[in-house]
């Protein structure tokens, strides 16, 4: 998940930012964990992205688990990918 380009991940890649804050809120440094799991503002796109697709979510504090209870939706009625 490092892969994503986050200002901490590029600051590790040696760019030159004066500022590693999130860019959605501005109060803690912006990681991958922080970016999807526990800033306000995409917490506030998670919930309405789940009521858009009519999915109710458990919010995780561990990446793979989070993205992992999405899986389940790309299951057919049979239990294969779509």
């Amino acid at each position: 998940m490092n892969k994503v380009l986050t200002r901490i991940n590029m600051r590790r890649r040696r760019v030159k930012l004066t500022d590693v804050s999130c860019i959605f809120c501005g109060l803690e440094e912006e990681t991958n964990t922080h970016l999807f799991l526990t800033c306000n503002v995409t917490i506030k796109i998670w919930n309405m992205c789940n009521r858009w697709v009519e999915v109710s979510a458990v919010h995780h504090n561990q990446l793979k688990a989070h993205f992992q209870q999405f899986e389940v939706l790309t299951l057919n009625s049979k239990g294969n990918k779509l």
